[in-house]
């Protein structure tokens, strides 16, 4: 008995390129988390994208599932669930026709910054990885520190998307 093996490659952009079948910027391939699909972080460059003056959710609530360092995508969906309207809002998002977008984790949102540096305002962004109760990460990206913030401060948020890479 013979099988066959469908094989389909995809073009990938250089990173930090636009990728208009994706709406937005390529940031990069990233390794999938215990077990999960690896992807491609897509970094819309659309204005819509980008929150500001926004609070990362309740302060004194306690989110253990949001403490991935790398999947935001985790992370916005059980903020969510924990009434950050951050979180809520971002899910929400549809920009020229995709959705599915998310909070970057603190790791992603590193990531960005590195490789699309015009996306970023050089201001403190939330990620989407709690530190703890009353703290979550935060990117300061005048000077590149990562820190954790009382999560009632209203700082920046930029959403992100995912393209699963399924081998």
């Amino acid at each position: 008995m013979e099988t066959t093996t469908q094989l389909t490659t995809l073009n990938l952009p250089r990173v930090g390129a636009h990728w208009p079948e994706q709406g937005g910027i390529f940031i990069g391939l990233i390794p999938g988390q215990n077990g999960q699909p690896d992807y491609a972080l897509i970094a819309p460059d659309h204005q819509a994208a980008l929150f500001e003056n926004v609070q990362w959710g309740p302060r004194g609530v306690d989110v253990p599932a949001a403490n991935s360092d790398w999947d935001g995508a985790t992370n916005t969906l059980v903020m969510n669930g924990a009434g950050s309207q951050l979180a809520r809002d971002i899910l929400q998002l549809e920009i020229d026709g995709f959705c599915g977008f998310y909070l970057p984790a603190r790791h992603e949102l590193r990531l960005m910054k590195l490789v699309a540096p015009q996306l970023i305002v050089d201001d403190w962004h939330w990620s989407s990885t709690q530190y703890s109760a009353h703290l979550a990460w935060d990117q300061g990206f005048d000077g590149g520190s990562q820190l954790n913030g009382g999560k009632d401060s209203a700082l920046r948020a930029r959403a992100v998307r995912r393209f699963l890479i399924i081998q």
